[in-house]
């Protein structure tokens, strides 16, 4: 077994505070959205990981909207729908 230390891992990028986020929401629940662009390829391939991971949140930063997906208390992916 490795040992452990209490360095931060630096492959693990935590949600921000001062995100502005709503969820957790579930897959089925995202992919019935209507706001995303549901013919990309990009929103495809992330509907895979969409699938993975273990709370699904939205987030609105100001300067755009999207989904984060978290596993086990980490950012893995995100999908930006908009920018204003």
């Amino acid at each position: 077994s490795k040992p452990h230390s209490s360095h931060v891992d630096l492959s693990c990028i935590q949600v921000p505070d001062r995100y502005q986020t709503t969820g957790p929401f579930t897959a089925k629940e995202l992919e019935a959205d209507a706001s995303f662009d549901k013919a990309s390829a990009q929103w495809k391939e992330f509907l895979r990981e969409l699938r993975r991971g273990d709370k699904l949140l939205k987030y609105d930063e100001g300067c755009c909207t999207g989904i984060i997906i978290v596993r086990k208390g980490c950012i893995v992916d995100w999908f930006q729908i908009s920018e204003s």
